[in-house]
């Protein structure tokens, strides 16, 4: 019920209280005080008394006598008098500082971290990595399972971390260490002073002037637990009556070792199986669990049977895995120092081996043994390991017969436990068992980690990893193959025996390093960073870069070599320059660190400066392209190291020389490495001289130029050069505008971008030549103004060129004498060229462009355009989809240009009019034309004269007109079997002497060569290859070609008002 209050009578030692708010009350006796949910009051009183609220926040005072509290809830309080005996809080939570009054702490469940109080504590950690601080006094930490983190700062503490990976936090307490498994650390971290820490044990460490001991054999953190694993094979008869006469020795040793020590036995022969034992055999028996008995030992022992055979191998890892199972089931105690003393004269069977006796499956690693072994494999050596561990369990290997190579290596693989020699007959037993424990609890801690001060630390014989932290370090590895990093500070850092590697923060680059007489100086160049070290020893050094050996990261400093460039010769008159000499200056340097991969070595060109290296000057520096002017030419270099030289035909030394002179333009350039070494060298380039011709003399005459007002010109600046005079003859170039007045003039890619505002207007030009003579000359200009109406304007003669532009009217514009520029813009315009190469521009509307003489560009632009081309050099341009665009010439010979669509001959002579892909009409002329459709579905017509016209693919309309004409087909390709695409002849004349010309066909694709037609008439096929015949109709006629002898035309013709056809009408 709540509230009830509740004292045990006298005799009565258990309470269990339920209800809210109850108490509950002890006797003098041991008492055991239990809560339910919700809030107790336990009251121990005088004895030792165990105290548990259970669920809910609770008060448990224990009173007199040492007591025990269960603390399940973080609410619970405990309270302890001054004098109440030594206590002891089990908690499942996390503590950060134990009750007054309290001595000892030990951590349950999810709980990993505890800090102790004032007085002598005992701090025991559970499962999982764990976080013990006993704070003031002398107090016992004990790790138990998992990495855990022991903390001395201040009184005479003892720390064991028991098995995993542990560390060991010391600044201000006084410490002695025990740790027999993992992989520890000492960690000094929080240390201000300095400390001296030997992980060896040969020397006493200290920590900021207080001791710290590693164990040397022999454990005080915790109790000793041995169970003695025993052979009781036929081999170890002659050993087992010695043993048994020795077990009060091997006990009063044990107790040497650690005074609260239990033994106990357990024995092993083999398999029950042919051929490793007989019936009735096992590979694990529990004799004995722990005792502190000697005379219920040495009962067990005499009591032990020696067995069949003398056979070996024998059951031993599976008798070990099988103890290590059944812990539990031994007695090993919670923060004992666990052991197994296997005696032995034989090896061990492993995985495997049960094959010879019929025995294939495998062993599954549990603690069961059916058959006593007879059904299963024996165990790996990975299986007893794993067994090991989980049991906290260190075994000592005590061998006779020789076998202690066999065990050592077994405990090299299992990296716990020792191996002892016993005498033939056993006789050493107890000292070889005092010197296997011995061995088995000295400690050793593979790491350390220094403080702020400056430390030295001493690696012992293990692989160790040395941190000095800050301060001056001292770090010396000893033996093993050790990881040395110093950290900041100027630290000492000797490797010693073994394969030993110094460890830096930053990358190589970082630092200058150099070796004298074998010790490396490695000065870290960064502000705040490792400092500079000496290293000696050591035969690998890691950067945060990669790792290599010492010997290749000595800073070497670059080595320059002179370069010789390119050789230039100078230009002579009217010839271009060399090009520019390029290379790469770095490319012959070297630097020893260049060699080694991963480094990060590189060099830079970081300076550079006209003239040789013996030559004074001041060095320019060199980040991106830099130029440096030299006698001859300039120097582009980066600090990549790449170059460009260009030698300065207009500089006055260059045109000093003549020909026959060989001089140098000579460079001092200064290579740099990552740390700042250098090293200079030269580049130079040969220049070879030429004499240069005279000048020649140039006479600019004035020109006139007529121009569209408002609008930009594009006439080219060539048409300014063609009365201008030079003596010897030699290229002229329009090189420069000046003067303009009334007008805007710039030189655009050798064009004259004009425009002018108004009818007056001029500018000065200067022109040069190729050997370097100038003139200047003077351009009067006249400025016509169009308007949207129709203009008809007309170029005269005294213009050198005209750039006339037309707006929207009809226009008609007609140019000069001159490379004329003429644009129609708007309407349907009538653009006429003169004489001279003209641009001519039609734009919108449908467009007539008359090139003239000369050579002409004509571009109709969009709409139905026509071209009147009367030289060979005129081109005509159109773009896809701008009209239907006709082209009249009085050429002898015109191929259309693409998109163009007719073709019209103008003149009397014989022409051949050639067309594109398009669907092309092509009129022939007066003469004996050829007509040429190609691609697209063509009308041809011939005119007058005897003309041939050839369709090509697609349907054609042939038309002859006058004259004896031949129509011809090239390909069967080009032909069709259908009459709506068949070819066409819409005039031919058996009387005008027309002709069908089908010569250029192979008649029978059946056989070999090129076989001619055989005309047949009006004949059915006869189904023979080459068959020709014709089948009159209604006002027209059709033929048919049959070439591969089915019977079946291959092609057809059309022949418009024809009736009959005989042999003679063809070229077959």
């Amino acid at each position: 019920m709540a509230g009830v209050s509740v004292s045990l009578a006298a005799n009565v030692e258990n309470l269990e209280l339920s209800g809210e708010g109850t108490t509950g009350t002890g006797n003098g006796l041991d008492n055991r005080l239990a809560g339910a949910a919700g809030h107790q009051t336990l009251a121990g009183g005088d004895g030792a008394d165990t105290l548990d609220g259970g669920v809910g926040a609770d008060t448990m005072i224990g009173g007199a006598g040492d007591d025990t509290y269960y603390v399940d809830d973080a609410g619970d309080l405990v309270i302890e008098d001054a004098a109440g005996g030594v206590d002891t809080v089990v908690s499942a939570f996390d503590v950060t500082s134990i009750a007054a009054n309290i001595e000892n702490l030990r951590l349950t469940g999810t709980a990993h971290s505890a800090v102790g109080n004032a007085g002598d504590n005992r701090l025991s950690g559970g499962d999982g990595d764990d976080t013990l601080d006993g704070g003031d006094g002398d107090d016992l930490e004990l790790g138990g399972d998992g990495d855990d983190t022991l903390v001395s700062r201040a009184g005479v503490d003892t720390l064991s971390g028991g098995s995993g990976d542990d560390r060991y936090v010391l600044s201000g307490g006084s410490a002695h260490v025990e740790d027999f498994l993992g992989h520890d650390t000492i960690d000094c971290s929080e240390a201000e002073g300095d400390s001296y820490i030997d992980l060896s044990g040969e020397t006493a460490s200290s920590v900021e002037g207080q001791s710290c001991d590693l164990g040397q054999g022999g454990t005080t953190a915790g109790p000793l637990d041995v169970q003695f694993l025993q052979d009781l094979s036929g081999s170890f008869g002659d050993d087992i009556a010695t043993v048994r006469g020795l077990v009060p020795s091997i006990v009063t040793a044990l107790r040497g070792v650690q005074t609260d020590s239990l033994f106990g036995a357990s024995t092993f022969i083999d398999k029950p199986v042919s051929p490793f034992g007989a019936a009735g055999e096992w590979v694990y028996a529990q004799a004995l669990g722990l005792t502190a008995d000697t005379a219920a030992l040495t009962a067990t022992y005499n009591g032990m049977v020696i067995r069949n055979g003398a056979d070996e191998p024998e059951s031993q890892i599976e008798a070990l895995m099988q103890l290590a199972l059944h812990a539990g089931d031994v007695g090993y105690r919670a923060d004992s120092a666990r052991f197994a003393v296997l005696f032995t004269d034989a090896p061990f069977h492993q995985a495997g081996d049960g094959a010879a006796g019929g025995i294939t499956t495998p062993n599954n690693g549990d603690g069961l043994t059916p058959g006593n072994g007879a059904l299963e494999d024996y165990p790996t050596i990975a299986q007893l390991s794993v067994a090991l561990t989980a049991a906290n369990l260190i075994p000592i290997f005590a061998i006779a017969n020789g076998y202690e190579s066999v065990y050592q290596g077994l405990v090299t693989t299992l990296g716990r436990g020792a191996v002892v020699t016993l005498t033939a007959d056993s006789s050493n037993v107890v000292a070889a068992i005092t010197t296997g424990l011995t061995a088995a609890t000295t400690t050793r801690i593979e790491d350390a980690v220094g403080g702020a001060g400056g430390d030295t630390i001493k690696g012992g014989v293990e692989d160790n990893h040395l941190w000095g932290g800050a301060g001056g370090d001292t770090l010396d590895g000893a033996s093993g193959d050790d990881t040395l990093e110093g950290g900041v500070g100027d630290d000492a850092i000797h490797g010693g025996a073994g394969d030993d590697i110094a460890v830096f923060g930053g990358a190589w680059a970082d630092y200058d390093i150099s070796e004298t007489a074998g010790v490396l100086a490695v000065a870290d160049r960064r502000a705040g960073g490792d400092g500079t070290d000496s290293v000696d020893g050591v035969e690998h050094v890691a950067f945060a870069t990669g790792t290599f050996t010492a010997a290749d990261i000595v800073n070497s400093g670059p080595a320059a070599a002179d370069d010789i460039g390119a050789s230039l010769r100078e230009a002579g008159s009217g010839e271009t320059s060399a090009p520019p000499a390029t290379g790469n200056v770095l490319a012959n340097d070297s630097d020893v660190n260049l060699a080694t991969a991963g480094l990060g070595e590189v060099l830079t060109v970081a300076a550079a400066r006209a003239g040789a290296s013996a030559a004074s000057g001041v060095f320019q520096a060199v980040g991106g392209a830099t130029g440096i002017d030299g006698l001859y030419g300039r120097l582009t270099i980066n600090a990549d190291g790449s170059y460009s030289y260009a030698l300065d035909d207009s500089r006055p030394a260059t045109q000093a020389l003549a020909t026959g002179d060989l001089v140098r333009d000579i460079f001092t350039y200064r290579v740099a490495d990552l740390h700042g070494a250098t090293d200079t060298a030269e580049l130079s380039f040969a220049v070879s001289g030429t004499t240069d011709a005279a000048t020649a003399a140039v006479t600019a005459a004035s020109d006139k130029l007529l121009v569209t007002v408002g609008l930009d010109s594009a006439l080219a600046a060539s048409v300014l050069l063609a009365n201008d005079k030079v003596v010897p003859g030699e290229t002229l170039t329009v090189t420069g505008i000046s003067n303009a007045v009334g007008v805007t003039v710039t030189l655009v890619d050798g064009r004259l971008v004009i425009n002018a505002a108004g009818a007056v207007a001029g500018f000065d030009y200067a022109v040069a030549s190729a050997s370097g003579g100038t003139a200047a000359g003077h351009v009067t200009l006249a400025g016509i103004t169009t308007t949207d109406a129709a203009e008809r304007l007309s170029t005269g003669g005294s213009y050198a060129a005209a750039d006339l532009q037309g707006r929207g009217g009809n226009d008609t514009l007609t140019g000069g004498n001159g490379n004329d520029r003429i644009l129609g813009d708007l309407g349907s315009d009538r653009l006429t060229g003169g004489a001279g190469d003209d641009l001519l521009v039609g734009l919108a509307g449908h467009d007539t462009l008359i090139g003239g003489t000369g050579a002409d560009r004509m571009e109709g632009g969009l709409d139905a355009d026509s071209y009147v081309v009367d030289d060979v050099g005129d081109l005509v341009a159109e773009l896809l989809g701008e009209g239907s665009d006709s082209v009249s010439t009085s050429l002898a010979a015109y191929t259309l240009t693409a998109n163009v669509e007719k073709l019209k001959a103008t003149g009397a002579g014989a022409f051949t009019g050639t067309g594109n892909e398009l669907a092309n009409i092509i009129t022939g002329g007066s003469g004996d034309d050829l007509l040429l459709g190609l691609g697209g579905k063509d009308r041809l017509v011939g005119g007058l004269g005897n003309d041939t016209l050839a369709g090509g693919a697609a349907a054609d309309s042939l038309t002859g007109s006058g004259g004896g004409d031949l129509f011809r087909f090239d390909a069967l390709s080009d032909l069709s079997t259908r009459q709506t695409t068949s070819d066409t002849v819409a005039d031919f004349s058996s009387a005008e002497g027309d002709r069908l010309d089908l010569g250029r066909i192979d008649a029978d694709s059946i056989s070999a060569g090129d076989q001619a037609f055989a005309f047949i008439g009006t004949a059915a096929f006869g189904h023979h290859a080459g068959e020709l015949r014709y089948v009159a109709g209604t006002g027209s006629s059709a033929v048919y070609g049959d070439v591969d002898g089915n019977g079946v035309a291959d092609f057809m013709l059309t022949l418009a008002g024809v009736a009959a056809l005989a042999s003679t009408d063809f070229l077959l």
